[in-house]
């Protein structure tokens, strides 16, 4: 099943950065638990659950920003785990400031659809949450 899960994560960030919510959705569990990291997204909650929690976290997250993009580096298939390095370019609303930083974002399947997700800003950390070791 897990050569399916990378396919879900590469077609929910490819609907993502079209600007289509609605089709990403569709890859996330209806009890998804999404769970942010204050080191690196201050002032997120710490945790949304559900479609309607995963919606309010992309207008907590991303209002801010005139454009925003995740572009997947590098994914590490460890079977109902799916770990990505993500480059995150975004320009903000007001600033007209271009930023770009990376993060790896953890994805944990159920049913073949994104059931938790977890972000670090450090691939030792990434690793570590889901049994590897660098």
């Amino acid at each position: 099943m897990s050569q399916e899960n990378v396919e879900v994560v590469h077609t929910a960030f490819d609907a993502w950065n079209r600007g289509d919510v609605q089709a990403a959705l569709d890859y996330l569990h209806p009890d998804v638990e999404w769970e942010e990291n204050p080191d690196v997204y201050p002032g997120l909650d710490r945790i949304y659950r559900g479609h309607d929690g995963f919606l309010k976290r992309q207008r907590d997250a991303f209002d801010m920003w005139e454009w925003f993009k995740a572009e997947p580096q590098e994914i590490i298939d460890e079977g109902e785990h799916v770990v990505v390095l993500l480059r995150l370019r975004a320009e903000g609303r007001h600033s007209g400031i271009e930023v770009e930083m990376s993060v790896y974002d953890c994805f944990t399947f159920r049913e073949g659809k994104v059931a938790r997700h977890r972000l670090y800003g450090n691939r030792a950390e990434a690793l570590k949450a889901v049994g590897l070791e660098e």
